[in-house]
C-alpha cells in the first residue's frame, strides 16, 4: 500500500504529536476552562413537621374568603328582598284604606244629594222648584 503525502500534509506533520499526547493536553485544557463541580444530592424526604403547605393556607384561607363574602351578599341581598316586601305590603294598606275611603265618600256624595233631602232643604230656604231649571247630569 503506498502512502502519498502532499507538501502542505507533510509541514503539518512536522508538528503533529501522537494521539496519547494531544488527549492528555486537552484533559488538562478542558479541566481549566470549565472546572468541574459537584451538585450536591437533594434530600427527596418529606418533612414530617409541615403537613399542610403555605400554599394550600392560602387557598383555605381564599376559599373562605369567597364563601364568607358569598353568604354576606346573600344575606344582604335577603334583607332588601324583605324591606321591599314590606314596603310594597305598606303601600297595599294605603291603597286598600285609599279605596275604602272613596267608596264611603261616594256613598256618602248619594246620600246627601237625594231628591227629596234637596227638596227639604230648598223648601227651608224659601226656594221653589222650576222644571224647566231642572238638568239631569250623569258622572
Amino acid at each position: 500500500m503506498a502512502v502519498f503525502i502532499f507538501a502542505q500534509d507533510k509541514q503539518m506533520m512536522k508538528y503533529a504529536m501522537p494521539a496519547e499526547q494531544a488527549a492528555a493536553q486537552r484533559k488538562e485544557s478542558l479541566a481549566q476552562s470549565h472546572p468541574i463541580t459537584t451538585v450536591p444530592k437533594y434530600n427527596h424526604e418529606a418533612k414530617a413537621s409541615s403537613f399542610i403547605t403555605g400554599k394550600d393556607i392560602m387557598l383555605i384561607v381564599s376559599s373562605l374568603l369567597f364563601c364568607g363574602l358569598c353568604i354576606f351578599f346573600l344575606i344582604a341581598s335577603e334583607n332588601h328582598l324583605t324591606q321591599t316586601s314590606n314596603e310594597l305590603q305598606q303601600t297595599e294598606r294605603r291603597l286598600d284604606d285609599m279605596a275604602t275611603d272613596k267608596s264611603n265618600l261616594t256613598q256618602e256624595a248619594q246620600e246627601l244629594s237625594r231628591y227629596d233631602r234637596v227638596m227639604n232643604i230648598a223648601k227651608e230656604h224659601g226656594l221653589e222648584m222650576n222644571e224647566d231649571n231642572i238638568r239631569n247630569v250623569d258622572k
